[in-house]
Formats: C-alpha cells, sequence, structure tokens
C-alpha cells in the first residue's frame, strides 16, 4: 500500500499519462520521439501537460523535503562517523542529497531546512506533534 505522498504523485503520473495522449492528434506519432510528440501537441493540450508536470513536480519536492530532512536528522555532526552521509562518504548531508540530484549543496540546504520546518515531530514521551510551521506544511502536502 502506497503512503499518502506517494499516492498524489503516483496519480500525478496517471493524470500527466492521460494529458499526454490526449494532446497528441488523433493519427498519433511514434512514441519513440518525445520531442515530435510534444511538437505535434496542440495548444491546449500543450497546456495542461504543463500543469500536470508542476503538480507533480510540487508533490515531487514536498517527498524530497522530508526525505532530505531526515537525511540530515541521521547525519548530525554528534553522530561522527556513524552519521548517515559520512557513512556514505559525503562531508555533508546535503552535499549526500546535492549529489543524489545532481544540484547543489545551497539547493540541498535549503530543501533540508523546508523539510525540517515542515517536519512533524516527537516529543521526549513518544507523542508526534505538530510541525513548527504548521500552515506551510499544509500547503507543501496538498501541492
Amino acid at each position: 500500500m502506497s503512503s499518502t505522498a506517494t499516492r498524489a504523485l503516483a496519480i500525478d503520473l496517471a493524470s500527466l499519462d492521460t494529458a499526454w495522449n490526449d494532446a497528441l492528434p488523433a493519427l498519433g506519432i511514434p512514441d519513440t520521439d518525445p520531442q515530435a510528440q510534444v511538437e505535434s501537441m496542440s495548444g491546449p493540450g500543450l497546456l495542461t501537460v504543463n500543469d500536470v508536470l508542476a503538480r507533480a513536480e510540487r508533490h515531487l519536492a514536498a517527498i524530497r523535503a522530508r526525505v532530505a530532512a531526515e537525511i540530515a536528522n541521521r547525519s548530525t555532526p554528534e553522530l561522527g562517523r556513524d552519521g548517515l552521509a559520512k557513512q556514505q562518504g559525503y562531508r555533508s548531508p546535503a552535499a549526500l542529497v546535492a549529489a543524489a540530484s545532481g544540484g547543489s549543496t545551497a539547493e540541498a540546504a535549503r530543501l533540508i531546512a523546508v523539510g525540517a520546518a515542515t517536519a512533524s515531530r516527537q516529543a521526549f514521551s513518544g507523542q508526534r506533534m505538530p510541525p513548527r510551521h504548521p500552515h506551510v506544511a499544509a500547503a507543501i502536502n496538498t501541492g
């Protein structure tokens, strides 16, 4: 069973497939040339594909922020060599996250910060507490 986060992304991808196919002309374009497919899309279809891609990108970014923040949690300086980033050969969690995406460490650090600010927290009792910024977390979760 998928999580709420991955379910939203799966819906986005299914919507993308539908929007993509609906945007193509009735005669079709060979599947082997995505550029030819994009060039043959109707104007409204192309805009729909763009909107669906943007929504999927927002959902994916929300998941990435949570994962990046957890990588940072498992890579705190107190853990030293036992930290996840160090175990993988990276000097920092931002460097590990950046290496996976091909982005910059500054971009990865921002992603980690967003994930940390919007993550639910755990009290000493083990009870889950709301994020520090619940309205931002809710907005991110809905894409």
